[in-house]
């Protein structure tokens, strides 16, 4: 398989909320290039992480997502990307405003 897109939360009732993952092979990486778009409501970022850890990482020793979109901050699209940034590691640690916007959402629910 060259690559492989996966959907968590599309037929639930969560106003369509979603997060999505994809993978692609990259011959010259000599790995699969891991993508997450979106991280959902945090209950699809808890999905998400055990995806990702049970079929894209099952066999690696070193779980590392490669780049982490947020199409934007409404919770709907953000709150799951906390969870992604609290258990998981990235290639290019980033400071911006994707993480920015995922802790503003968790302190919000957490402090407000």
């Amino acid at each position: 398989m060259n690559y492989e897109i996966d959907f968590i939360g599309i037929k639930e009732h969560t106003k369509d909320a979603s997060a999505v993952c994809l993978r692609w092979y990259n011959e010259h990486a000599g790995r699969y290039i891991v993508v997450v778009y979106d991280g959902g409501f945090k209950v699809h970022g808890e999905t998400l992480v055990k995806h990702l850890k049970s079929y894209y990482f099952a066999e690696e020793s070193d779980p590392t997502i490669d780049i982490v979109f947020c199409s934007h901050s409404d919770d709907d699209h953000a709150s799951g990307l906390v969870r992604i940034h609290f258990v998981m590691m990235f290639r290019l640690p980033q400071k911006t405003r994707l993480l920015l916007w995922c802790l503003a959402i968790w302190f919000r629910r957490n402090f407000s």
